[in-house]
């Protein structure tokens, strides 16, 4: 009982205990309902509200976060606040089909970038099982950095404090938040000193992080850097940090990207402090339009009107689902690396293979999931089969698969792919949907072996000192009536005139004996095979990512470099019915040079091999190192 005065404000304190508590985590989102009632002193109700709260215990131990006293792994993505129909209106179907995205693809964490979100958002975290990073709304970098930034002006003191105030007040009984976020890019300075303060002091139960503080400054619970280089990544991950490791933006997912996405996650699992990021970003920012000739596409940059103005181009187009919330190429990626449940190779020779849990709270079990596995032979079944297992949270087990004897074979390889679906339906996943899935070479593997080759018995020579080699191999031409040689004919050699022809069958080819160019013509009854001869290349369009770091500038060196060659011919050699011919490129103006061996093999077709090796330590990373041709069009 309390008594209240007339136009004032109480603050009410009380507590209870609630035995054997479900506790709420993202995998395992128990609520409870906290019912409160007003009555005045008779015992009639005067108001009556309620709020869906979760318990949970947030914790940085020893360098690491904990939620319920385990350690977590951050597989998260940003997201903004986007509507491709209403601009930034985000209603609810829009953030529940963001929430089964994000169940699909094993996103387990959210930051709310750069702003707090809509109070639903929040209640649907809550509910389904998202852990948040609950972002301040304030970004000032556009008015400097260092000691000049606003933060250290006091007639702006007031206003960041407001800003991280309303925050915290507003959000701070909702479980799936579980940091607070002093904003973004702002530099760092006395307000956000006092930001931090201030947080701490009102919310002891959860960490607070500010990515402007970096491994220097005391007002962040968790180093949060923002795209770290891979040097500075691989330093970090062999310390002892004695914080969380949890990048606020990462793997930059714009155009053609997430290529590398793995490398970091092997990086993190074998750090003590790295616990994951968040991805950068959930949308492509994009609006519907209509081409000249009705063509729909994506309108972004200077579309609709505004290429006169101000846009930053693509920039928005950065996220791994589209505008509509749909799929697009690199979002699998995502899903891939994000999986719960990993599978490594333990012994396949005789079947044995490594089942890892790595959800943090939920035991698999054969009511929660089934396992099944292929055997590809060349690419077709041959065999498959299916499997139960039991595996607590964050352990692992082996399991042995009933794999038919396997006998190495030349041209044959063996691929086998395991996969766990889920059981049962949920409110976001239907039973039977694949929620991960591996994939594992046998080491009997000799696709690529070649009978009628004996050069494989008697190999070229190769320079051990090349610094970085590949091979270009030509498969047997076979379009348009072109031979497929399926049995050996000796080849017919011919040297005339500083060129050695060289048949088989229908096929025929010219070589250079002397310095200039080495292959001069190939041909099918006749007929050129190549419009443009294979040729160096070293050279391919940059991806967006790479316009950002200015690729296109500063390897620019290697775009005509495999135009730009001088051939000196190196001799000629035949081994056990087929004929190599030896060249070294060297590239005008670059310190390197290529090695190359064109052979024809007894059944008539041509491998190539290509040998780079850099001159000096200062060369500019390559784009693409091969070769480029274009067929002619009868066999194209």
């Amino acid at each position: 009982k309390v008594t209240l005065p007339v136009g004032k404000s109480y603050d009410v304190a009380f507590s209870g205990k609630i035995a054997n508590v479900l506790k709420w985590t993202a995998e395992t989102p128990q609520l409870y309902t906290l019912l409160l009632t007003l009555k005045d002193t008779n015992g009639r109700v005067v108001e009556v509200t309620s709020h869906k709260i979760g318990f949970r215990a947030i914790e940085i131990k020893d360098g690491q976060l904990f939620v319920n006293g385990k350690k977590i792994f951050i597989k998260g993505v940003n997201l903004h606040e986007f509507n491709t129909e209403k601009g930034q209106v985000v209603d609810e179907a829009v953030m529940m089909r963001n929430l089964k995205l994000m169940k699909e693809l094993n996103i387990n964490a959210v930051r709310t970038s750069h702003y707090p979100q809509p109070p639903l958002w929040y209640k649907l975290c809550d509910q389904y099982g998202l852990y948040l990073v609950d972002e301040n709304n304030l970004e000032s970098h556009g008015l400097g950095y260092g000691p000049d930034n606003v933060s250290n002006f006091p007639e702006w003191h007031a206003a960041h404090m407001d800003r991280v105030m309303r925050l915290v007040e507003r959000d701070k009984n909702h479980a799936s938040v579980i940091i607070w976020s002093l904003g973004n890019e702002a530099s760092n300075g006395k307000a956000f000193f006092d930001l931090y303060d201030w947080v701490k002091a009102r919310d002891n139960g959860r960490p607070v992080q500010y990515e402007q503080a970096y491994q220097r400054d005391r007002n962040t619970d968790i180093i949060c850097h923002m795209y770290p280089s891979w040097e500075n990544m691989l330093r970090d991950a062999k310390k002892d940090l004695g914080r969380p490791y949890i990048m606020c933006e990462y793997a930059h997912a714009m155009g053609n990207s997430m290529g590398n996405f793995q490398d970091y996650w092997d990086l993190m699992r074998s750090s003590k402090n790295m616990q994951g990021g968040f991805i950068w970003e959930w949308y492509n920012h994009g609006f519907k339009t209509k081409d000249e000739q009705g063509r729909p596409y994506w309108a972004f940059g200077g579309d609709l009107g505004g290429y006169g103005k101000m846009n930053s181009d693509n920039f928005c187009m950065d996220g791994i689902i589209s505008p509509d919330q749909q799929y697009i190429p690199h979002t699998l990626i995502v899903k891939k690396v994000y999986q719960n449940i990993l599978f490594e190779a333990k012994d396949l020779k005789n079947g044995l293979l490594t089942v890892v849990n790595d959800y943090t709270f939920t035991s698999l079990t054969p009511t929660t999931h089934t396992f099944t596995w292929v055997l590809l032979k060349n690419g077709e079944k041959a065999a498959e089969g299916t499997f139960d297992v039991t595996i607590p949270a964050h352990s692992k087990k082996d399991v042995v698969l009933p794999l038919p004897a396997i006998a190495k074979e030349d041209g044959v390889e063996y691929f086998l792919h395991v996969f766990a679906n889920t059981k049962k339906a949920d409110a976001f996943l239907p039973a039977g949907f694949e929620v991960a899935k591996g994939e594992f070479a046998l080491a009997s593997n000799a696709y690529f072996a070649d009978k009628a080759n004996p050069l494989k018995a008697n190999p070229l020579k190769v320079d051990a000192a090349a610094v970085d080699a590949a091979t270009v191999d030509a498969a047997t031409v076979d379009a348009k009536g072109a031979q497929t040689a399926t049995t050996a004919v000796p080849l017919e050699i011919d040297d005339t005139d500083n060129r050695a022809t060289v048949k088989s069958g229908t096929l025929s080819y010219v070589f250079s004996t002397r310095d200039g160019q080495p292959l001069l013509e190939m041909k099918q009854d006749g007929r050129n095979v190549f419009d443009e001869l294979p040729t160096l290349n070293f050279w391919r369009a940059p991806t967006d990512n790479e316009f950002g770091e200015n690729a296109q500038i500063r390897l620019r060196l290697w775009d005509a470099a495999g135009q730009n060659v001088i051939y000196t011919y190196k001799g000629k050699q035949t081994v056990g019915g087929a004929v190599s011919f030896d060249y070294q490129a060297k590239l005008r103006g670059i310190e390197a040079v290529v090695d190359l061996t064109y052979t024809v093999r007894p059944d008539g077709s041509l491998a190539v091999q290509a040998n780079y090796k850099a001159l000096s330590d200062d060369l500019p990373e390559m784009m693409r190192f091969g070769m480029i041709m274009t067929l002619s069009g009868e066999f194209s």
